[in-house]
């Protein structure tokens, strides 16, 4: 146990120690915008495409869709004034209200067909997908089985959208608050398919903020969108984001207040700034609705074989990676559902269960007909972010003592790491999974199949599938409860995934910011935000 603790302190310092010192050029401060900072540049603003984090908080300000999370964090009316769901709960008929685009032209019924029908086309290889299924023949239509046109999807009129469900989705107007189900202007998509990529006329937008200038690796300005059909409710004129790698550089910007916010969900705090800040009662901290896993390449040898796979889970000690390399009072994960979502009590394995990692280790090897020798290098994939780093290390560091294997490291940056890991091209891959749903489908659903993007460990189960299909219909909410109980239960024991900690948010933000909202969600919102003088 010292051991580790030593390996991680030294670890931990010589990070601190290669942080780069010098601090980007902020441009001067205009008058009440806002100055944050992303951790890494955005993937893209494309709301088909940022489903990946800090591209989905860029879509959030520069988009709407059909409904939003109101500031009391419930589902409201957004583009859509009014909605009316059928007496069996399988059609939605939504009337939009009167709303622009930034570039004037009015936002209809067609603008939403035309999105939500791009996102589910399988020609177009679209992230997030898996959360139109609901709808009509959405499945079948990715599958090849059926044509687009067959989807549920139809505008009736300019301002009326009817969607036809294939079950009763109790969570579905939550769904269409999310960023694959905003719009996008039709006409323009068409026009120019790379209008995404550049500031200029072809940049449309429906949401609180328009786009003011855009350098993918350095900033993103956005300002108020005077076209947005609740700007008398947004405050404030503009908001500057700078892309900045480092955490201690984001750290030195924040003292110097040239930065009113720091930390989650938008970038990282130090660890040792998260003690300090702690004892001056200035971070603030609060459970999400996510967890660090690392997915396992089921088809891969030798995480092929299920007790290798139970071993490398059992190995691991949760507790002391949060205690010493995390700080945020995160909660080890013995299972992949948050205690809120959760109908299990007790976890499905015990944390830090080295002696029996070990057994199934070596029954692994003797059900292969291999010894230790034989094994392939194994190799962690991980996002290259210091606390990546650190939670790999970690890793790399428990299975050596455990297993007695050198196992290598490999970093990359986020979206060539997430390609990687969606193409097959791994063994190891860690990545941090967050919910955009108060409901356990979210996390449950992406390893429903193994042909969907999502479920990057290539796992399918024939009755976990048919348990999370039964979920998805099912109204009542203890029958459904109980469903998703048997899924993870099944999930826990094939172990795909190996789940680490659930995750935290911690920040801290300028005195003068006020009314942001936040959620379990991950969600960060400043359309209602206000800057005092």
């Amino acid at each position: 146990m010292k051991h580790i603790l030593r390996f991680f302190l030294i670890f931990y310092v010589f990070l601190a120690g290669c942080q780069k010192k010098d601090i980007p050029h902020v441009p001067a401060q205009k008058t009440q915008y806002l100055h944050i900072s992303f951790i890494s540049s955005t993937f893209s603003l494309h709301p088909r495409e940022a489903i990946t984090y800090p591209s989905a908080f860029g879509t959030k300000m520069l988009f709407e869709g059909l409904m939003r999370i109101g500031r009391n964090g419930e589902v409201e009316p957004a583009i859509a004034e009014s909605y009316e769901l059928s007496d069996d709960h399988m059609t939605y008929t939504f009337h939009l209200r009167p709303s622009k685009w930034s570039n004037g032209e009015e936002i209809t019924a067609y603008d939403f067909e035309y999105s939500w029908k791009k996102v589910i086309d399988p020609k177009t290889g679209s992230l997030g997908v898996q959360n139109f299924y609901p709808i009509k023949n959405a499945r079948e239509i990715l599958r090849g089985r059926k044509m687009i046109e067959s989807v549920g999807i139809r505008a009736l009129d300019e301002k009326t959208l009817e969607v036809r469900l294939s079950h009763p989705t109790p969570y579905f107007l939550e769904v269409t608050a999310t960023s694959p189900f905003f719009p996008v202007n039709a006409r323009v998509d068409q026009e120019n398919p790379h209008w995404a990529n550049q500031v200029g006329k072809d940049f449309v937008c429906n949401g609180p903020f328009s786009l003011e200038r855009l350098r993918i690796e350095d900033e993103i300005v956005v300002k108020k969108n005077p076209k947005y059909w609740d700007a008398k409710n947004v405050h404030l004129p503009g908001i500057h984001i700078a892309i900045i790698k480092d955490a201690s550089t984001q750290l030195n910007l924040f003292e110097k207040k040239q930065l009113e916010w720091l930390g989650d969900p938008l970038s990282k705090m130090p660890l040792d700034a998260i003690e300090a800040f702690r004892k001056e009662g200035k971070v603030h901290f609060f459970q999400t609705l996510g967890l660090y896993w690392f997915f396992l390449n089921t088809e891969s040898f030798p995480f092929n074989n299920k007790k290798m796979r139970q071993a490398f889970a059992y190995a691991i000690n949760r507790q002391l990676i949060i205690d010493h390399l995390l700080q945020k009072e995160e909660t080890p994960a013995m299972g992949v559902l948050p205690h809120s979502l959760a109908s299990q009590e007790t976890p499905f394995f015990q944390d830090n269960d080295r002696e029996r990692a070990l057994a199934l280790f070596q029954e692994a090897l003797d059900e292969m007909g291999i010894q230790k020798e034989d094994l392939p290098e194994i190799t962690i994939n991980y996002n290259a972010a210091p606390i990546h780093m650190r939670i790999a290390t970690a890793m790399q560091e428990q299975w050596n003592q455990v297993f007695g294997l050198n196992i290598k490291m490999e970093q990359q940056e986020w979206k060539f790491h997430y390609d990687k890991l969606q193409k097959g091209n791994y063994q190891i891959g860690g990545v941090q999974w967050q919910s955009w749903l108060r409901d356990p489908i979210y996390i449950m659903q992406t390893f429903r199949e193994k042909s969907d993007g999502v479920n990057m460990s290539r796992w399918e189960n024939a009755e976990y599938k048919h348990l999370i299909n039964l979920a998805e219909r099912q109204a009542d909410p203890t029958l459904r409860r109980t469903l998703f109980n048997k899924a993870e239960t099944i999930l826990m024991e094939e172990m795909p995934v190996i789940p680490v900690y659930f995750t935290t948010i911690a920040y801290a933000k300028s005195d003068k910011l006020k009314d942001v909202y936040m959620s379990e969600l991950y969600e960060i919102d400043f359309r209602w935000a206000t800057l005092e003088e």
